[in-house]
């Protein structure tokens, strides 16, 4: 089977403790080059477009040169989710490799300390724009309450529509472009699923194992990039083959469900993400 993206997590530290976000790792795990390549070779047979994110900020990476250099090696198509703050600093790396598409969590501006605050979206604009002469660029506002920016939001957009000498006379849905190469999408802010939460449905159907798949920074193969601590553990790639995973009875039941619009995995009736698929 093919998928049509892997999300590989480097590293499940942060640099920023974001109120929206469920970092409660006891450990930080940094992946070694070695493990890497290792799961890129594993994976080189199902998908040609790898996610280098779960948690974590993956230029904090102590090795994000060495990754890189192994997704090049190994041709795959990268997207980096970030929240921005490293990049000034790791701009030199980031021109030497060809990544797809850079995702900036702009919204994590209010999480940060006032001194961070001052340079941080000037810095960010700045290395996007010249990133965008060979990536796509997206500025992530995924901070709206039932449609709707609060009033800190609006001033951040407002920074980067006068940046980029544009304006937005429609409703804020999806992404709208800036400039060449250069977007900004809207969304709700989210609650990450948890076998701790309330039933929501057992009825519907999701892109997790049909057309994406998660690896954590230990091995731990997920449905999907949302189960950052492998509450629905598929497997682990350092003990077992990747295809094997694919194949076995717990992954073909979920997969299958999905297919059937049933939700057949605890966590997945938990998710109020999911929902988003079933139309």
């Amino acid at each position: 089977m093919k998928l049509k993206r892997i999300y590989i997590e480097i590293t499940n530290g942060c640099n920023l403790s974001c109120e929206f976000c469920i970092q409660k790792h006891e450990e930080r795990r940094n992946m070694s080059t070695k493990n890497f390549e290792y799961i890129l070779k594993q994976i080189k047979p199902f998908t040609s477009y790898i996610y280098l994110h779960i948690l974590g900020e993956p230029l904090s990476h102590p090795d994000i040169e060495g990754i890189l250099k192994l997704c090049q090696k190994y041709d795959f198509y990268v997207q980096i989710t970030t929240n921005g703050t490293l990049m000034k600093k790791m701009l030199p790396i980031l021109k030497k490799y060809k990544v797809r598409q850079y995702n900036i969590s702009v919204h994590s501006f209010s999480q940060q300390n006032e001194s961070m605050q001052k340079e941080y979206l000037k810095n960010i604009i700045e290395c996007a724009d010249i990133l965008s002469q060979n990536s796509y660029i997206s500025y992530r506002l995924w901070c709206m309450q039932d449609g709707e920016l609060d009033q800190q939001a609006k001033k951040i957009l407002d920074v980067f529509l006068k940046h980029y000498h544009t304006s937005l006379d429609i409703c804020l849905k999806n992404h709208h472009t800036l400039a060449k190469n250069r977007f900004i999408s809207f969304d709700d802010v989210f609650e990450w699923p948890s076998l701790d939460h309330c039933f929501v449905s057992n009825v519907g159907t999701c892109r997790g194992t049909r057309d994406m798949i998660g690896i954590l920074s230990n091995g731990d193969v997920v449905p999907c990039c949302l189960d950052a601590y492998a509450e629905a553990k598929l497997g682990n790639i350092f003990s077992e083959g990747f295809e094997e995973i694919l194949q076995n009875k717990k992954t073909s039941q979920i997969r299958k469900g999905f297919l059937e619009n049933k939700i057949s995995h605890p966590l997945c009736q938990r998710c109020q993400y999911r929902t988003r698929f079933d139309n």
